[in-house]
């Protein structure tokens, strides 16, 4: 069980969950509609404390949150099946990446160890800031880069 508190889902995982909506919009190339953006980003707060209440082991809260994702981005945010899934598991990815240089950052770079902040619900959030400003940059390096090809494509045609 991977209990969130509920500084942590305020401070963490509204924001988180908001960038995984904005990045599925951003990703998929779907018009944003903030009513269904708002919705989504709430639903999917919810569902991931609900989740990361239940006695389940350590992965697959991670996976039941994806389909979750999906299954709204599907439902809610009105992307196609495919794009949902690519998208969906992109974001994941890219975020496991992002958490895995904040903890090499917080580990060599500022020496902490990691069982103090991840014990304590007030650092676990502060230190994890970095890794969801990683993902916001990522994502907006991806969507230039993303356009930038699609630009040059329309240029040659």
């Amino acid at each position: 069980m991977i209990k969130l508190s509920f500084l942590e889902l305020i401070i963490r995982g509204m924001p988180e969950l908001a960038i995984y909506m904005w990045a599925s919009y951003i990703l998929s190339k779907t018009k944003f509609h903030l009513n269904r953006y708002l919705l989504s980003s709430i639903l999917l707060t919810l569902v991931t404390y609900i989740v990361r209440s239940l006695p389940i082991n350590f992965g697959i809260n991670t996976v039941l949150l994806l389909g979750v994702m999906i299954i709204t981005n599907i439902n809610i945010n009105k992307i196609s099946i495919i794009k949902s899934i690519s998208v969906s598991v992109s974001i994941i990815i890219l975020e496991s990446f992002c958490e895995l240089i904040n903890m090499l950052m917080i580990k060599y770079l500022f020496k902490t160890d990691l069982t103090i902040v991840s014990s304590n619900p007030i650092l676990k959030t502060i230190y994890g800031i970095p890794s969801l400003v990683l993902l916001v940059l990522f994502i907006i390096i991806i969507n230039t880069v993303l356009n930038k090809n699609k630009f040059k494509k329309e240029e040659i045609a």
